[in-house]
């Protein structure tokens, strides 16, 4: 077994030493691979679209992750180390363009069950929800809100920057947006999650430069998803080694 990856050989000791049956594991993997492909592995399509298309975003991105990411001095380039504590401490602009790619195209929904009666009152009626029923709060509705935020539609990497009125450094805070739900609900994976995206768009940032084929990015149209919005048209673009100046 020695083609097979490191990662999955741990996940079978890890699995072996707490005796799961084959059931068992199947269940927990497919959790996993549910997880990554109705959401992660969309949103970081979505993320890195965003970044190489907004104009300055990646060079601005490229100085703030630099301390942090050690590439070799010859080329083609690869990484060397990663300081992923520094990395997740001091990329305010990274994580706030995860933020906001957050806002632009997750459509997170929390599902509730009534246990009690509640009236809810919107300020037009009022609604009577009775013990037994399931309620659906889809929070993507105010993603695009221009009440809630101005200029809805644009992408705006510096949207969830804020200053700290302690320390005075700028920091990311989510403020409205509600990408992993909210409650006892709330998904698991959050932190695993983000830190994943951060990771894997440090690296990718750091060694490729990627180009709209046509030569002029066009960001395409989305459409419902299973938890982040698909794109309705494909995306061609041109992927080559990062050169450094």
């Amino acid at each position: 077994m020695s083609d097979i990856g490191k990662v999955a050989m741990e996940r079978d000791r890890v699995y072996n030493r707490h005796g799961w049956t084959f059931q068992e594991r199947g269940a927990g993997d497919l959790a996993v691979l549910w997880g990554q492909n109705a959401n992660t592995q969309p949103l970081f399509f979505w993320l890195i679209a965003y970044v190489y298309s907004t104009p300055g975003l990646l060079a601005r991105l490229r100085t703030e992750i630099a301390p942090y990411c050690t590439l070799s001095d010859t080329m083609p380039l690869e990484i060397n180390s990663m300081n992923l504590p520094g990395l997740f401490a001091n990329g305010p602009l990274l994580k706030a363009s995860i933020f906001e790619t957050y806002r632009m195209a997750n459509e997170a929904t929390s599902i509730r069950y009534v246990a009690r009666p509640v009236t809810i009152d919107d300020g037009a009626c009022k609604h009577e929800l009775q013990p037994g029923m399931f309620i659906s709060a889809p929070h993507s509705v105010n993603q695009r809100d221009p009440l809630v935020y101005p200029e809805p539609d644009q992408f705006l990497s510096d949207r969830f920057l804020e200053t700290d009125a302690e320390s005075g450094k700028t920091v990311p805070r989510y403020g409205k947006v509600r990408p992993w739900g909210t409650g006892a609900a709330m998904c698991k994976g959050q932190t695993f999650a983000e830190r994943e995206i951060m990771v894997l768009g440090a690296a990718i940032i750091s060694l490729w430069d990627i180009s709209p084929a046509s030569g002029t990015w066009k960001i395409p149209a989305m459409i419902p998803g299973t938890g982040v919005k698909k794109p309705l048209t494909e995306m061609r673009v041109v992927i080559t080694r990062r050169v450094p100046p």
